[in-house]
């Protein structure tokens, strides 16, 4: 679970903290400037799973808490938008959110990776396991421009393995 995220400014830690009301899997999101020692609660990510950030530092994307949708809401709180239903047993295993507005999920078990626009819609598969492995697509991660993706590629009883993909 990604529980923190830094602005890519360097100047904004996003993270999430188990309240007694979440449990300890899920929590409310919180933002704090790194010239601050005080965190501010977002406003309406109340229950937020694993979080990532858009490019420009304005808004985080989570999962809910039943893991079934990816969401996103601006970091100065308002109404959470739903991204993509991300279906599945598993459910969410980690999301990027690219410069062009491209956000790359992780489906599991089994499923790969998903690539939708920000502004939500329908989600097309961008990978897929190997035909009769039992693989799992995870963590996917643009790398800076946006040209490229890193995931982990994990397999039972395996090393895991960290593969780019070329989204040219």
């Amino acid at each position: 679970i990604q529980v923190f995220e830094l602005t890519r400014d360097g100047r904004t830690l996003v993270f999430n903290a188990a309240t007694p009301e979440s449990g300890p899997t899920f929590g409310h999101l919180f933002v704090r400037p790194l010239e601050s020692l005080e965190a501010s609660p977002i406003p309406g990510a109340e229950n937020a799973g694993s979080l990532f950030l858009s490019p420009d530092g304005a808004y985080v994307g989570f999962r809910d808490p039943g893991g079934r949708t990816i969401q996103k809401i601006a970091l100065a709180g308002g109404p959470a938008t739903t991204i993509a239903d991300v279906g599945g047993e598993g459910g969410f295993q980690g999301a990027t959110w690219g410069e062009d507005g491209t956000i790359v999920y992780a489906r599991a078990p089994y499923d790969g990776l998903m690539r939708v626009p920000d502004v939500g819609g329908v989600a097309e598969q961008l990978t897929s396991a190997a035909e009769g492995s039992a693989e799992n697509h995870l963590s996917p991660h643009f790398l800076p421009g946006g040209q490229a993706l890193l995931f982990v590629v994990a397999r039972p009883n395996q090393p895991s393995q960290i593969v780019m993909l070329s989204m040219a």
